[in-house]
């Protein structure tokens, strides 16, 4: 006892046993886990155990804040996004898969509840640093990670899908747009306080995750963060001429880094260079497929005004991606899957229809001028911070990375630090305190436990399907009856293990049922009526493939073959 009561004498060890100190110690290690963890035992091995981090810190974050807090405060921008999240939860009940409808909703409140967390527990200076050592730690063991496993462990054969620790090459450079401010404001800060040690490390940190970007070669961020630095140094140049000069750091290190890429030929036949040709001499031809898949989610958004429910785009888009057609949106065929359409905005617009597609526009517009008159009116803090929201927005009208769940994470402590950095009277006037309901507080402590299912079954479903384990992939579906690749798989081993035609086609009609444009599903659908002699329904299902995808010559055959059947049939009765 007289050991442990003369430790916790030192100032260090009393700073430590601070609730704010667990706290700043859970975002630490989310961060760094976060950005680095990967683990072979899902079919997306790289998101489904990052999400399962965001979801259990931002519900235990939230369960810690519901204890303690009795109401809510309302302004007017959160009874906007009040209404948006009833709307999504409403959106639940037509959606076609409900728990990746369910999934995205939990997760939106979750950031929402979190950023309000962020924003009612700690003050501005405590969430600046919060903010700040958390994407440097993170920032560098993601790139000693990155390092280590391509020259270290010799992991040489990574594509796009595990490009780095953190997986899909555009989801670790949706995470640059809010490292590389971050950086550069935290290294100005070191460099205030002279702390070389410090400074130096930030900096080398910094030009670790720029060598990373350039061989990446991820346009978005490239574009994004160059676009809204100019905007900052611009809007400095004109009170300080010398000190704008600090505003284009960013688009400095980029082309150093450009320049340093071509002269090395370390980006392997010229990936950066041959990117940005193709944008500044052919967009046109570059894009072309980009704006077709924008087109037809426009033509999805107009033909389900109300839409078709939240995060279920990718169960409802082939109807509209005219396979098979020179206006075909791309991955739209029998082998591959769309899962976006490349817009966050398009998005939202084509799940959650025309009126609350407009009001989520809202939503990010609101967020954007805020940063936007933070950076006019505050100091250099607020410019920088500008700069990585403005990026991770531009970045999301791109692809929708901003709902990857290691962009989300750092993504809610930026939005919470531009908002508490607000220090004008507008939008910030609130118009109303509510109590929080017991029900609500009693559902969040139930909600940890299912993540950890949902993840549990995707666990079940993969390892199921890699040891050709068909009790694991049954229970998968016990747990998540819309786990659409668990249904797909089991349809298969029904008629190769088991031989069984009549459950192959049970399973793959629930399959159908969450993914109802499926092209491959419902040519399986079809064969296994045809295999069992109905062919009514087998040509009802065709028929609706070939609405659609008419050029399948697959499914041609097929129907061919089912014709052919049905006139000997009748023949036979006739004699």
């Amino acid at each position: 006892m007289s050991i442990i009561f003369t430790l916790k004498n030192y100032h260090w060890i009393k700073v430590f046993f601070t609730h704010h100190n667990y706290l700043n110690i859970l975002f630490l290690c989310a961060g760094i886990l976060i950005s680095c963890i990967h683990l072979n035992v899902f079919y997306y091995s790289y998101d489904t155990p990052k999400w399962l981090i965001f979801d259990l810190v931002t519900s235990f974050c939230i369960i810690y804040f519901f204890k303690n807090k009795q109401t809510i405060i309302f302004s007017y921008f959160g009874v906007v996004v009040l209404l948006f999240i009833y709307y999504m939860l409403a959106s639940i009940i037509w959606a076609a898969n409900k728990t990746a409808a369910i999934e995205l909703s939990l997760r939106f409140i979750n950031a929402v509840l979190f950023i309000y967390f962020l924003i009612n527990h700690f003050d501005k200076d405590k969430l600046q640093t919060i903010f700040l050592n958390t994407c440097f730690l993170s920032a560098l063991a993601f790139s000693i990670l990155f390092y280590f496993e391509r020259y270290v462990l010799g992991h040489t054969n990574y594509n796009v899908g595990n490009y780095s620790p953190i997986g899909f090459m555009n989801n670790a450079g949706a995470v640059f747009n809010v490292w590389i401010p971050a950086l550069i404001l935290n290294s100005i800060k070191q460099f205030q306080r002279k702390n070389t040690f410090l400074l130096i490390t930030v900096i080398i940190t910094t030009i670790a995750i720029v060598s990373i970007l350039m061989e990446a070669a991820t346009r978005g961020t490239i574009i994004g963060l160059t676009i809204f630095e100019i905007i900052v140094f611009f809007m400095v140049f004109r009170k300080n001429k010398k000190r704008a000069f600090l505003y284009i750091t960013i688009t400095s290190l980029l082309l150093t880094g450009m320049v340093t890429y071509k002269l090395s030929d370390a980006l392997q036949s010229g990936r950066l260079e041959g990117k940005f040709l193709a944008l500044s001499t052919n967009l046109a031809a570059a894009s072309d497929k980009r704006i077709q898949l924008y087109k037809n989610t426009w033509e999805m958004t107009l033909d389900n005004p109300m839409g078709v429910g939240i995060n279920n785009f990718e169960f409802n888009h082939p109807k509209y991606g005219k396979p098979g057609t020179e206006f075909s949106s791309p991955y739209i065929n029998e082998n591959q899957i769309l899962t976006t359409p490349h817009n966050l905005v398009l998005k939202i617009y084509s799940e959650l229809g025309l009126l609350f597609g407009s009001v989520f526009v809202l939503i990010l517009l609101y967020l954007l001028i805020t940063a936007f008159i933070n950076a006019l009116k505050g100091c250099f803090i607020d410019k920088w911070l500008f700069v990585a929201l403005g990026a991770t927005l531009f970045h999301s009208m791109l692809s929708a990375v901003l709902i990857t769940p290691v962009s989300l994470f750092f993504s809610c402590f930026l939005i919470g630090l531009i908002i508490i950095r607000i220090d004008y009277p507008i939008i910030q006037l609130s118009i109303t305190t509510i109590n929080i309901p017991k029900s609500v507080k009693g559902l969040y402590l139930i909600t940890p436990f299912i993540f950890i299912a949902l993840m549990y079954a995707s666990y079940l479903s993969f390892t199921g399907y890699k040891q050709d384990n068909y009790e694991k992939m049954k229970q998968a579906i016990l747990i998540n009856p819309y786990h659409s690749r668990t249904l797909y798989n089991l349809s298969f081993y029904e008629i190769g293990a088991n031989r069984d035609t009549t459950q192959s086609l049970f399973y793959i009609d629930q399959f159908l049922k969450s993914y109802p444009y499926h092209i491959s599903g419902l040519q399986i659908k079809a064969e296994r009526h045809y295999q069992l002699k109905e062919y009514r329904l087998a040509t009802q299902t065709i028929d609706h493939l070939l609405h659609f995808y008419p050029s399948y010559q697959t499914a041609n055959r097929l129907k061919l073959q089912i014709n052919s059947k049905v006139i000997n049939e009748s023949s036979k009765e006739q004699q």
